[in-house]
Protein backbone atom coordinates (compact mmCIF):
# COMPACT_ATOMS: atom_id res chain seq x y z
CA UNK A 1 0.00 0.00 0.00
CA UNK A 2 1.13 3.52 -1.03
CA UNK A 3 1.33 5.54 2.59
CA UNK A 4 1.47 8.82 0.73
CA UNK A 5 -1.73 8.29 -1.05
CA UNK A 6 -3.33 6.51 2.43
CA UNK A 7 -2.21 9.79 4.20
CA UNK A 8 -4.50 11.82 1.82
CA UNK A 9 -7.31 10.28 2.78
CA UNK A 10 -6.92 10.81 6.53
CA UNK A 11 -5.51 14.10 6.43
CA UNK A 12 -6.67 16.93 4.61
CA UNK A 13 -3.72 19.12 2.89
CA UNK A 14 -2.26 15.63 2.57
CA UNK A 15 -4.63 15.05 -1.14
CA UNK A 16 -2.52 13.43 -4.26
CA UNK A 17 0.51 12.93 -2.21
CA UNK A 18 1.19 15.84 -0.55
CA UNK A 19 2.15 14.87 2.84
CA UNK A 20 5.52 12.44 3.26
CA UNK A 21 5.33 9.61 6.40
CA UNK A 22 7.97 9.24 9.02
CA UNK A 23 8.43 6.64 11.89
CA UNK A 24 9.21 7.33 15.37
CA UNK A 25 12.62 7.81 14.11
CA UNK A 26 12.45 10.46 12.12
CA UNK A 27 13.16 7.65 8.68
CA UNK A 28 11.36 8.52 5.73
CA UNK A 29 8.25 5.34 5.30
CA UNK A 30 7.16 4.64 1.82
CA UNK A 31 5.47 1.23 2.47
CA UNK A 32 2.84 0.07 4.84
CA UNK A 33 4.27 -3.44 5.01
CA UNK A 34 7.10 -1.89 6.67
CA UNK A 35 5.29 -0.55 9.28
CA UNK A 36 5.24 -2.57 12.79
CA UNK A 37 0.88 -2.58 14.10
CA UNK A 38 1.90 0.02 16.52
CA UNK A 39 4.52 2.04 15.16
CA UNK A 40 4.07 6.02 15.62
CA UNK A 41 3.36 7.33 12.60
CA UNK A 42 4.05 11.60 11.65
CA UNK A 43 2.62 13.12 8.37
CA UNK A 44 4.36 16.01 7.16
CA UNK A 45 3.79 18.11 3.91
CA UNK A 46 5.97 18.19 0.78
CA UNK A 47 6.89 21.36 1.47
CA UNK A 48 8.01 21.12 5.18
CA UNK A 49 10.82 19.49 6.83
CA UNK A 50 10.45 16.63 9.63
CA UNK A 51 10.55 17.65 13.40
CA UNK A 52 10.63 16.04 16.23
CA UNK A 53 7.49 16.81 18.01
CA UNK A 54 7.05 17.31 21.58
CA UNK A 55 4.39 15.54 23.10
CA UNK A 56 5.10 17.01 26.41
CA UNK A 57 7.48 18.32 28.87
CA UNK A 58 9.54 15.75 29.90
CA UNK A 59 8.85 13.10 27.19
CA UNK A 60 11.97 10.87 26.01
CA UNK A 61 12.19 9.39 22.74
CA UNK A 62 15.43 7.50 22.12
CA UNK A 63 16.86 6.88 18.75
CA UNK A 64 18.67 3.78 18.00
CA UNK A 65 21.50 4.93 16.17
CA UNK A 66 23.39 3.46 13.34
CA UNK A 67 23.25 -0.53 13.97
CA UNK A 68 27.35 -0.43 12.29
CA UNK A 69 28.39 1.54 15.20
CA UNK A 70 27.42 0.15 18.71
CA UNK A 71 26.67 3.23 20.83
CA UNK A 72 23.79 4.37 23.35
CA UNK A 73 21.34 5.40 21.98
CA UNK A 74 20.44 8.88 21.57
CA UNK A 75 17.90 10.25 23.71
CA UNK A 76 15.71 13.20 22.94
CA UNK A 77 13.96 14.91 26.35
CA UNK A 78 11.40 17.57 25.54
CA UNK A 79 12.53 20.40 28.40
CA UNK A 80 9.70 22.96 26.45
CA UNK A 81 7.08 22.93 23.92
CA UNK A 82 6.85 26.34 22.88
CA UNK A 83 9.51 27.07 21.99
CA UNK A 84 10.32 23.69 21.30
CA UNK A 85 13.45 22.81 23.09
CA UNK A 86 15.02 19.55 23.19
CA UNK A 87 17.67 18.05 25.90
CA UNK A 88 19.74 15.26 23.28
CA UNK A 89 22.17 12.82 25.39
CA UNK A 90 24.79 10.76 23.67
CA UNK A 91 24.66 12.52 20.43
CA UNK A 92 28.57 12.15 20.23
CA UNK A 93 30.85 10.35 22.56
CA UNK A 94 34.88 11.51 23.56
CA UNK A 95 36.01 10.30 20.56
CA UNK A 96 33.72 12.55 18.44
CA UNK A 97 35.12 15.57 20.58
CA UNK A 98 38.43 14.93 20.65
CA UNK A 99 37.97 14.84 16.55
CA UNK A 100 36.08 18.25 16.85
Amino acid sequence: MDLKRAAGDLLPGCEYGACRVFDQYGFEVADAAAVAPDQLLFLVPEWRLFVWPTFRVGHRAEWPGEVEVPRPPITLETLSESPRVFRVANFFDEQDAEFL
